[in-house]
């Protein structure tokens, strides 16, 4: 019997999912500009009474919000697909730790995992240093070898910002690798 073809499929990113996680990141950088210039505002709140305490949450909102903020604009202009999904492996660029092209003959297998209610599909890496030490960019490399000694994979792709679902997503992967798998005995 022949092989399977994997016909190669494109996945857009998501305007819409995009604009929608843009404007929540705004939100939450107003809201962390009002605690850092008003934390007084908090002084009678029986919980948190130190401002400086609330200033630094205030701070801390903005700069991480701001931070999220500016990568998903960055994916609001950006005009590539999102997901490439084809016969020799895909190419993510779904998010600001996407991994860029990954070869079916590196990925051991495509599971997922739930992280405060936010469903995941992981890509299991036959070297996972090997794939993080050639990436350009310190901070994604720190990003991704936290991601690796915490939950097992470096690569983890997520729906949120594709024009598709979390399950469609896994089961694109998963069939992906086994089309690869079935194309190579």
């Amino acid at each position: 019997m022949p092989p399977a073809v994997v016909p190669t499929t494109t996945i857009a990113l998501s305007k819409r999912k995009l604009l929608l996680l843009a404007l929540g990141c705004l939100i939450l950088v107003v809201g962390g500009a009002f605690l850092a210039v008003s934390p007084a505002t908090f002084r009678d709140n029986p919980f948190v009474r130190d401002e400086r305490f609330v200033r630094l949450v205030g701070v801390a909102g903005i700069v991480l919000f701001g931070l999220f903020g500016f990568y998903i604009g960055r994916k609001l202009l950006d005009s590539a697909p999102g997901l490439v999904v084809g016969p020799e492996g895909f190419v993510d660029n779904s998010s600001g730790l996407a991994a860029g092209l990954l070869p079916w003959t590196e990925v051991t297998g495509v599971d997922e995992l739930s992280l405060m209610g936010q469903r995941f599909v992981v890509v299991h890496l036959r070297d996972p240093a090997a794939f993080i030490a050639r990436q350009p960019n310190a901070f994604k490399r720190r990003m991704l070898a936290t991601n690796l000694s915490s939950y097992g994979s470096p690569v983890f792709l997520s729906a949120n910002t594709l024009q598709c679902t979390h399950a469609e997503l896994k089961a694109l992967l998963t069939a992906g690798l086994a089309g690869a798998r079935d194309g190579k005995r």
